[in-house]
């Protein structure tokens, strides 16, 4: 009997968020990283990202993403790191579509290695992190049709590790609306 319940609740809840307006989406990236230490070199990355939303309101959207940051050029300083996200969007009007603003926490795992600053010609520095941290940016959804639309991204990461701490993307990518 309780799982009989359990299943009506599913089904009542579920048939709400139906009701709802969708965007699945994915984009690819490329960024780099903002370092506080003055001996840390910029690094180039590319960014993947996938991500499902639910229009609360009109202008209200809730995005849960889930992506990839990774160093695009062989270099001594390395970062491969993924994240999942959960952001809340604020979007506004235009005649091209809609855009506005975004921020939300986000749970990264991965490993940075780096060279060691003291003894330079040693093995590099590895660190493995599972930390939580945070996104925010400006995004864009620019319809071609009623359903496919054209997604684009700034965003910015705080990473809360101990050499990388911040990184700033640019993406592009495709939304669908259901």
């Amino acid at each position: 009997m309780k799982r009989m319940f359990l299943l009506i609740g599913m089904i009542c809840a579920a048939s709400a968020g139906f009701s709802q307006d969708f965007i699945l989406g994915g984009m690819c990236g490329i960024g780099s990283t903002v370092a506080e230490e003055a001996n840390v070199d910029k690094q180039d990355l590319k960014l993947t990202e996938v991500f499902v939303a639910i229009f609360t309101e009109e202008s209200t959207l809730l995005q849960l993403r889930a992506g990839r940051i990774k160093t695009r050029i062989a270099d001594p300083t390395q970062m491969d790191l993924n994240y999942v996200s959960f952001t809340v969007n604020y979007l506004f009007d235009n005649p091209l579509g809609q855009y506005g603003l975004f921020a939300g926490p986000a749970y990264y795992t991965g490993k940075i290695s780096y060279p060691n600053p003291i003894q330079p010609n040693t093995e590099p520095i590895q660190q493995e992190g599972h930390k939580l941290g945070a996104m925010a940016g400006v995004e864009g959804f620019f319809p071609l049709n009623q359903t496919f639309q054209i997604y684009s991204q700034i965003s910015w990461h705080y990473i809360p590790l101990q050499v990388r701490q911040f990184t700033f993307q640019l993406g592009l990518g495709l939304a669908i609306r259901f």
